[in-house]
């Protein structure tokens, strides 16, 4: 099963507690480059992909990502700010 938070750029101290239990137990975090390093923090057993894009250069492809998801549906995160 995933679940998605979007905690945005913001102070990590305004995230909900269900964002942070869900980051603490998830296996998988998918990220870009606005999510503060702090908020990560929380997801320390879960494997990381920074999935981020910028004009013309991807981390990586839309099917990777979601294939990366689907891999791994149990306990899976996503964390989005846009």
């Amino acid at each position: 099963m995933s679940r998605w938070s979007a905690p945005g750029p913001g102070d990590p101290g305004l995230l909900t507690r269900r964002a942070i239990a869900r980051l603490r137990a998830a296996e998988l975090v998918l990220y870009d480059a606005l999510i503060d390093d702090r908020i990560l923090r929380y997801a320390r057993r879960a494997q990381r992909f920074f999935v981020g894009k910028r004009a013309g250069r991807h981390a990586m492809t839309q099917a990777a990502i979601r294939d990366a998801d689907d891999s791994r549906r149990p306990r899976a995160a996503g964390a989005s700010c846009g």
